[in-house]
């Protein structure tokens, strides 16, 4: 048990072995490369132009509702200064073209958003930058909400 606090002269003690569920364990990766930050969920401002424009690209590259979707929020997110990580610029890059050359369906991509935007949410909450934390938190939400709604669109239409 380790102490967590102090209610009057008595340590509250709380289980070390509780573990926290639903949320990832952040390690510091033992090796950082010069091209990626020691975490893939954190986003390095220096580079959102970059990756922000590259999925503006793809967007156009391979279109579908999704990818005008895409392309209306990142290009917000772009003039309001918010980065993106690397996994979820990975994972936005990749949704784009499965969307679009059926391989995936949009219920998927809004899904594996919701998924990278909610480590990327936990990683910048650990290293104290909220804000960028909550529009990530909220992206996270969004996409959740456009997972189901696509969900039942696509039954509803068979596709």
């Amino acid at each position: 048990m380790a102490p967590i606090g102090f209610p009057g002269n008595r340590p509250i003690r709380f289980p070390a072995s509780l573990p926290l569920r639903g949320l990832p364990r952040l390690t510091p990766a033992s090796a950082p490369s010069t091209r990626e930050p020691a975490n893939a969920h954190v986003s390095d401002y220096s580079q959102t132009d970059r990756l922000r424009g590259q999925i503006d690209r793809q967007a156009q590259e391979n279109p579908s509702f999704y990818g005008r979707l895409v392309r209306g929020v990142n290009s917000a997110l772009q003039q309001g200064g918010f980065g993106i990580s690397p996994a979820s610029h990975r994972s936005v890059m990749e949704n784009l073209q499965g969307v679009s050359q059926g391989t995936m369906r949009q219920s998927t991509a809004h899904f594996r958003e919701a998924s990278t935007f909610a480590r990327d949410s936990i990683a910048s909450y650990s290293q104290g930058r909220i804000i960028q934390g909550e529009m990530e938190r909220f992206g996270v939400m969004l996409n959740l909400i456009g997972g189901v709604g696509m969900t039942a669109w696509e039954r509803m239409t068979g596709q």
